[in-house]
């Protein structure tokens, strides 16, 4: 049975279902599962902006079997001139019936909201991962990459779809000097007033802006292109925020006009399979809930395998509860427990309403940079499933 994600909980496992259909595949790479939780909640997600979007979700009882998107850019439309609608986020057993249901419900969607033709897999527009995978299953992909389980391409012909463009993903070796062609061609096509600067991250949202404008530029043109929305431009420079560095972004300017950029990120992909699409792997729990509360700490720690818990100092105080979820969950000694103080990332200290903020507990420690932290952790990761 096809269904709309509707509801917070519907989303949620939108977001999880390829760790449950890909998990052992050595192809894939979890997403940054918070910035999807971010990317696709219609009231805060950038594409919402200028764009619609309907998500389905293909249940069979309570076992989830697949995943779809549909979406109008309206955006690109207008700048186009065209009633072009996509599909993306596809991801689903290898079933022929229930890949064509999975498109059946998309394009009925998108066929309500006027579109005369559709392309996919698009995850949402030409700044997001693009295509659909042919080959290469058997190695990792970037983080710029979506994974699809062999087999999708075919099924997808089978019921009309046909390659429009290739998209292509390139694998090099790091070099360790400058090779000589490019020596060769920046010796004889000298720029004048070329100056190279490097990023400046107290300048956020002003070099945000100068990257749209540079993709602009260099995108005009393209079969996909449309101005750079002011939306996604800040959703990405705020996620990207904490792997930008002035060491791996640089620009290009020509008397002071940028011209230019190049940005090497790490790759992330084996944090991503090692804590399941978390960044920071730690669960929480709600001590109010009682039994759903023990329920999730033995969820994050027993099946995500994540390496701790962290409780907001005075919503999910670390008090006689908190030990009692600990305890219930039959949860390792060793486990990290952490405990913020409150504090937004403005430096502003807010305290509790009406409630003095919680101090450390037993067994809990002050730590350097302002945190409470559970005195018996020791650094030690784990890997999910």
């Amino acid at each position: 049975m096809i269904v709309p994600v509707e509801s917070r909980a519907d989303l949620v496992a939108f977001i999880d279902l390829p760790g449950s259909l890909y998990r052992s595949a050595p192809g894939w790479t979890p997403t940054h599962r918070p910035s999807d939780l971010r990317f696709h909640d219609p009231v805060c997600g950038p594409f919402f902006t200028f764009g619609a979007a309907r998500s389905f979700l293909a249940r069979d009882g309570r076992r989830l079997r697949g995943r779809i998107t549909a979406h109008v850019n309206h955006a690109h439309n207008t700048h186009h001139g065209a009633a072009v609608g996509g599909f993306g986020f596809l991801d689903a057993e290898p079933d022929s019936a229930l890949v064509r249901s999975l498109l059946e419900a998309a394009e009925e969607w998108l066929a309500a909201q006027g579109v005369t033709e559709v392309w996919g897999p698009l995850e949402y527009c030409l700044y997001d991962r693009v295509g659909l995978q042919v080959e290469g299953f058997d190695r990792p992909l970037p983080m710029s990459a979506a994974y699809h389980a062999p087999g999708i391409c075919s099924i997808l012909e089978a019921a009309g779809y046909r390659k429009k463009r290739d998209a292509l993903t390139f694998a090099v070796p790091t070099p360790q000097q400058v090779p000589e062609f490019i020596c060769q061609v920046v010796d004889r096509r000298p720029i004048p007033g070329l100056a190279i600067r490097r990023y400046e991250p107290n300048r956020r949202e002003d070099e945000a802006r100068t990257v749209a404008r540079i993709i602009d530029r260099a995108f005009d043109g393209n079969w996909l292109h449309f101005p750079f929305p002011e939306a996604l431009m800040r959703f990405h420079a705020q996620e990207m925020a904490p792997i930008l560095q002035p060491v791996n972004v640089l620009f290009a300017e020509v008397h002071g006009e940028p011209i230019g950029l190049v940005v090497v990120v790490p790759d992330l992909g084996p944090l991503l399979r090692a804590t399941g699409g978390r960044l920071i792997p730690f669960g929480t729990a709600w001590p109010q809930t009682g039994q759903a509360g023990v329920e999730e700490v033995r969820r994050c720690i027993q099946g995500l395998g994540m390496p701790g818990l962290k409780f907001h100092p005075w919503l999910q105080a670390p008090d006689g509860r908190h030990g009692a979820h600990r305890h219930s969950a039959a949860v390792p000694a060793r486990v990290h427990d952490v405990c913020g103080r409150g504090q937004p990332a403005d430096g502003e200290r807010v305290p509790p309403p009406e409630r003095p903020r919680v101090r450390a507990p037993p067994g809990f420690r002050e730590v350097a940079g302002g945190g409470v932290c559970y005195a018996g952790i020791v650094s030690r990761s784990r890997s999910r499933g």
